[in-house]
């Protein structure tokens, strides 16, 4: 075996010793074992361990627009005159925000403008203390590893890159071992880059282990099929929290509410805890479980399950 090939195999084992570094210091902070507590939460909190602030500003938009206080269209959205406040806070946040702009606009600036105000980021506060949540900062010693990885994968495609052309020139060994030395290089190539979005994408999901079991328990609880009429918050407040924008029943809602988001916010993708534009949050006052308007999960108990 030639020394381009060597080297290429050695690159390879530095990345591959390298993800395990970033694995560990993340199991470190978001696998701790449960508590064993019940949590219940309203569908704000669940909504907000779903997709961030910008579920759960997505969910009281369409909550509101579903109760008649917002009116969602081709324009964009605007509060209706003669809307009543709302004891829930993001509710009454996102009201605030529309009634500042009797022109309306569009639900991207509405999830923008709100996604570090103290309603939501009370939120992100509660869930962290309840242990749903990775606290702010806490996975920086990981972030720190993963661009250890970032910077292994850099070594990778430079020795690769420099073995292809050495080798083909002649002056690392046989130009035949091209053919041998290209389908190495593209693998490790390959794996690197998606060993390293791999490791990115976790180190998003700033969920701890309780927080995704309490999400799984409250999915199990609430499937998408399902639609429990008793309150606007349990019709359209809990599916849109657990499952995104497709699940409010309302095409109308969903297509014009789903402008400037991502993936149209239809799926369960949580945010970022560090880009406050997507973090995650709280509120376990009273308040977000009152029924009007759009209150607890179900018009009164919370959901979400213990872990």
């Amino acid at each position: 075996m030639n020394l381009s090939i060597v080297a290429v195999l050695v690159a390879a084992v530095l990345l591959i010793a390298a993800e395990p570094y970033v694995a560990v210091a993340r199991r470190r902070v978001a696998e701790k074992p449960p508590s064993g507590i019940d949590h219940h939460l309203s569908h704000y909190e669940l909504a907000y361990l779903a997709g961030g602030p910008r579920r759960a500003v997505n969910t009281a938009l369409t909550v509101l627009a579903t109760a008649g206080a917002v009116r969602v269209s081709r324009a964009g959205v605007s509060l209706v005159y003669g809307a009543a406040p709302s004891p829930v806070p993001v509710e009454q946040a996102v009201i605030d925000y529309l009634a500042a702009r009797p022109g309306g606009c569009t639900a991207a600036e509405v999830r923008r403008g709100l996604a570090e105000d103290r309603a939501v980021t009370a939120m992100a506060d509660g869930l962290v203390r309840r242990g749903l949540l990775v606290p702010e900062g806490a996975l920086d010693h990981a972030r720190s590893r993963m661009r250890l990885l970032v910077t292994a994968l850099f070594v990778v495609i430079g020795v690769d890159a420099a073995a292809l052309a050495l080798t083909a020139g002649g002056l690392l060994g046989d130009p035949d071992d091209v053919s041998v030395l290209t389908p190495i290089s593209l693998f490790t190539v390959v794996y690197g880059i998606a060993t390293v979005l791999r490791q990115r994408e976790k180190l998003r999901a700033v969920l701890t282990r309780e927080g995704r079991q309490v999400l799984k328990t409250a999915r199990s609880a609430h499937p998408r099929t399902a639609r429990d009429r008793t309150s606007v918050a349990a019709a359209v407040g809990v599916p849109v929290a657990l499952y995104g924008l497709g699940a409010a029943g309302d095409p109308v809602i969903t297509d014009e509410l789903s402008r400037g988001a991502p993936g149209g916010d239809a799926t369960g993708v949580c945010g970022s805890h560090a880009d406050h534009s997507s973090g995650f949050g709280d509120s376990s006052s009273s308040s977000e479980n009152s029924s009007s308007g759009g209150g607890g999960c179900g018009g009164g108990g919370g959901c979400g399950g213990g872990g």
